[in-house]
């Protein structure tokens, strides 16, 4: 806009005008800028809450963490400890072997009354022991046989 050639401090309307709409238009981007600032400043302080809470939340987690590590290497080394070889006492070994012969003499007993219980049902007999392979010489009948 062109100025007017009066000197100062007679100012025309016009120049007087275009100051006040400059100044207003001034304090109209101050009063948004304050807004904005005001509404940012609320964001960042938003933020700072929700930054310190997972601060919080991870130092709680990295504590568990911790100590999750820890009763696991605890763990970790009772397991070892229990998986470690361990000789037997000579007490125990004396069980064991008592055990083995109650066993084997009992398995003597058993197969002597099941001999007794095949010779009193007749299953001594020759072609009842030659029928044991009789699924080997069958011929397959169904569709579902091998």
């Amino acid at each position: 806009m062109k100025r007017p050639t009066l000197r100062w401090p007679l100012v025309s309307r016009e120049w007087a005008d275009t100051l006040a709409e400059r100044v207003e238009r001034r304090e109209a981007e101050r009063d948004e800028a304050d807004r904005r600032y005001a509404d940012l400043n609320e964001e960042y302080i938003a933020v700072l809450i929700v930054n310190e809470r997972l601060t919080e939340d991870l130092t709680e987690t990295r504590a568990k963490l911790a100590a999750s590590m820890d009763a696991e290497s605890a763990l970790a080394a009772q397991i070892h400890e229990l998986a470690q070889p361990v000789e037997p006492t000579e007490s125990e070994m004396d069980s064991v072997a008592r055990l083995v012969r109650e066993r084997d003499s009992e398995k003597r007993r058993a197969d002597h009354l099941q001999k007794q219980w095949d010779d009193a049902l007749g299953l001594d007999h020759p072609a009842v022991a030659a029928g044991v392979t009789w699924q080997d010489r069958r011929e397959k009948k169904m569709r579902y046989d091998a």
